[in-house]
């Protein structure tokens, strides 16, 4: 049985990315048509500024996103399964595979996809169905697309598959 795991996928990382929403939220009802699950992360940042901060519309997760979730976590590390129930729900459904998409690529996209692997999982990261707020500027490397980069590493891991949606089975 396989699992979407939808992270992050708040208000305060969508500006200009809301294509991303449409995509996410279609990708989620074929999963849900086929039987499989859908789990979705609110990570819970109390920094002040932070375009997710907690108790502002920036934390809040799009409706679109939250009509087709069959679990809510909420979560306050880039790892997902690091004090969540995420590991035991897998388990609970008979989940043997994971497919990913989200926010941030090079911090909760990369750390849940190793964690997810080295728990066993077949995992795959949907690229063009990931993002991030930051850009190579942010790690003093202009120019830097970080989605691509970050999905080539985890590419070339040989451990955890990156595609994009036209490459997986999804028809959406």
């Amino acid at each position: 049985m396989k699992a979407l795991l939808v992270i992050d996928v708040q208000k305060g990382f969508l500006e200009g990315r809301e294509v991303l929403v449409d995509k996410i939220s279609r990708l989620m009802q074929y999963f849900k048509m086929n039987d499989d699950k859908v789990i979705a992360f609110q990570h819970i940042d109390e920094d002040a500024g932070s375009p997710i901060e907690k108790g502002t519309e920036g934390a809040e997760i799009p409706d679109e996103i939250l009509e087709h979730t069959d679990e809510l976590l909420e979560k306050r590390y880039p790892i997902s399964f690091k004090e969540t129930d995420l590991d035991k729900i897998l388990k609970e459904y008979g989940i043997d595979e994971v497919y990913i998409t989200g926010f941030n690529m090079e911090f909760c996209i990369l750390f849940t996809s190793i964690a997810a692997a080295d728990r066993g999982y077949k995992v795959t990261v949907i690229e063009d169905l990931c993002g991030t707020e930051n850009d190579g500027g942010t790690y003093e490397m202009d120019g830097l697309d970080i989605v691509d980069f970050i999905g080539t590493v985890i590419d070339w891991s040989g451990v955890i598959e990156n595609k994009y949606l036209e490459e997986t089975e999804f028809r959406i």
